[in-house]
């Protein structure tokens, strides 16, 4: 069974969303990119999510500097060893997933140095017992040809949803990689911005999305990643909309 979970970045306290996301029927929650380098912080997580007896899902990776991994320099080898931290992060607090950006942008890349680094990532990931599951950004072809030559055990697919709207309109993820997939980021736009709203209120489609899911038999996280501020809802208003959306979601792969 799909377990329904939820991170709201921008406006709500870690305490605050746990608190409210178990009051109102989540399973779990995850943490976004601006704890994963704290060990201080997540621990804290940990133990916040242990008190509201909420599943810790994933840990987001930090993102700035990632796109760093693909060149030969000193950056690359410093966002090296901060993924190695949140690994050692996710496997101290037994969070079992680490989500990966492997590129914001659409800059050239040095193919051996990036390969070179993530297979690095991934036999340490292995080593820990987490899983390093990689994101659908805006560089479609540089995502397949990752997934493509990285079969490890250790590796999956983090599906997310407004960003294959947004940043890639047309591309089709879980037909390329659905077999792959370990956890997912659920959240709408309306293809202009990476808008991060609530399910069934701009322009993805979620029909075609649970239909897929409901093929692949898919019983990993439903998670959504959203952004509060300037929303104008009260906060309590808007994680009640936001699981009943996730709800009618599940029901349409479950049924």
């Amino acid at each position: 069974m799909n377990k329904l979970c939820i991170n709201v970045f921008c406006g709500f306290e870690f305490e605050e969303l746990c608190r409210m996301a178990k009051e109102i029927g989540f399973d779990g929650i995850f943490s976004d990119e601006s704890d994963a380098v704290n060990t201080d912080k997540i621990l804290q997580n940990r133990i916040i999510a242990d008190r509201y007896s909420l599943y810790y899902e994933t840990s987001h990776s930090k993102i700035k500097g990632c796109e760093d991994i693909w060149s030969d320099t000193y950056t690359a080898a410093e966002y090296e060893k901060e993924l190695k931290l949140c690994i050692d992060n996710c496997a101290v607090n037994h969070i079992g997933i680490l989500v990966v950006h492997i590129q914001t942008g659409n800059n050239k890349v040095n193919i051996d140095c990036g390969m070179k680094s993530l297979q690095n990532i991934i036999n340490y990931a292995g080593r820990k017992n987490v899983k390093i599951a990689f994101e659908n950004i805006n560089n479609s072809s540089l995502l397949y040809y990752v997934m493509d030559n990285f079969r490890s055990p250790s590796v999956g697919f983090c599906y997310d949803s407004g960003h294959e709207l947004c940043h890639t309109p047309g591309e089709n993820f879980l037909d390329r990689l659905g077999d792959r997939l370990i956890c997912t980021h659920l959240h709408d736009n309306d293809g202009s911005a990476d808008q991060h709203c609530m399910m069934y209120t701009k322009a993805v489609n979620f029909s075609r999305i649970a239909s897929q899911l409901k093929e692949l038999k898919y019983t990993g996280g439903l998670s959504l990643e959203l952004a509060y501020s300037g929303t104008g809802i009260k906060k309590r208003e808007f994680l009640s909309r936001a699981y009943e959306g996730l709800k009618k979601f599940y029901s349409e792969i479950a049924g």
